[in-house]
């Protein structure tokens, strides 16, 4: 009789943080985010900091502050998988961007008659996300997600401007045409959702 002994081979992973490894995480991050809030009041350096904070309008304060001080020059954070989802792979040994996310956590608790009652409890788990410089493209013939928008340019040929400025101004508002770009930002948009 031959008996033969399959070996797995299995990625290594990083073993889960404890409960205190991820308290001392968080708190380093916290007092990160002093730090930057403290140097901004310090150096004068509130414009440059309002012209960064600006590309990241749909993140908290305290996440510009950590995406700041971890990575100055980014200009576009995703997650892992959603740069994956935009045509976009992180390149291998890049550095992730600490930022604190949000979910929430359903519990049943007993109330003070003994009934049951689901709650839902905040958490802040910190997450990994990456600047667009640390990818590359997966598939060049799908298309860059940084060159997805394009700007409108030309004629109104819907005169859907003329009509909005006629009724703005028939509201009480002033309407005036002028450049809005400032440092790259045109408006307030997102490709990612």
């Amino acid at each position: 009789m031959i008996t033969a002994t399959a070996t797995r081979t299995s990625k290594t992973r990083t073993p889960a943080k404890t409960a205190d490894e991820k308290k001392a995480q968080a708190e380093a991050l916290h007092q990160s985010i002093t730090d930057q809030v403290e140097g901004l009041r310090d150096s004068g350096r509130w414009t440059a900091f309002l012209d960064f904070a600006q590309v990241f309008h749909a993140y908290s304060l305290q996440n510009v502050l950590l995406v700041l001080s971890q990575m100055p020059e980014a200009s576009r954070v995703a997650g892992f998988r959603k740069w994956q989802a935009l045509n976009r792979q992180v390149r291998k040994g890049e550095r992730a961007i600490r930022i604190f996310g949000y979910s929430t956590k359903k519990v049943t608790e007993e109330d003070a008659n003994g009934d049951e009652v689901e709650k839902k409890i905040a958490r802040f788990p910190i997450l990994s996300v990456f600047d667009v410089s640390q990818t590359d493209l997966i598939d060049p013939d799908q298309g860059d997600p940084g060159t997805i928008t394009t700007l409108l340019t030309g004629a109104d040929d819907f005169g859907i401007v003329d009509a909005l400025s006629s009724y703005l101004t028939g509201e009480g508002w002033t309407v005036e045409r002028r450049p809005i770009r400032v440092c790259n930002v045109f408006g307030v948009s997102s490709i990612f959702g």
